[in-house]
């Protein structure tokens, strides 16, 4: 399987080789309906391209995050913070992960529907969810 890096390249070069524009970032699905591509079936980044060329499509989003030092920083700020501890993160196990990518995001609008291709590691995954229990406390 491809590291998330090598797959960032592969969207990229694939990308370019079919000429469409980018938008640098991405959307926030929850605001609009939206279709995730199913990776388990088709995990090939480049039939999601073939489909969005097919459909016309002439720009696609394209966003990624990368595990930052200030991402571990946080999560050791959170020690004394009253949040879900039963599925604890070790930090020490993140710290190998830093500078490394852990979500690649890519999509296009047709029709008012949102489609998207998301790709996330396992131990970024980790991160989103602590990020996404924090935010619904409150805790910052």
């Amino acid at each position: 399987m491809l590291t998330l890096e090598d797959e960032r390249k592969s969207l990229l070069d694939t990308v370019a080789n079919y000429g469409f524009h980018i938008f640098w970032g991405a959307p926030h699905a929850q605001h609009s309906p939206a279709l995730y591509w199913n990776r388990h079936r088709k995990p090939e980044i480049e039939t999601f391209l073939s489909l969005a060329k097919a459909e016309g499509i002439s720009t696609l989003f394209i966003d990624w995050d990368q595990l930052r030092e200030r991402d571990l920083e946080w999560i050791r700020s959170l020690s004394d913070t009253d949040y879900d501890k039963s599925s604890p993160i070790d930090v020490d196990l993140l710290v190998q992960h830093v500078g490394e990518i852990g979500r690649i995001t890519a999509g296009y609008f047709k029709d008012g529907v949102c489609h998207i291709y998301e790709r996330v590691a396992p131990w970024f995954d980790e991160l989103l969810n602590l990020e996404e229990s924090t935010r619904e406390r409150g805790i910052e």
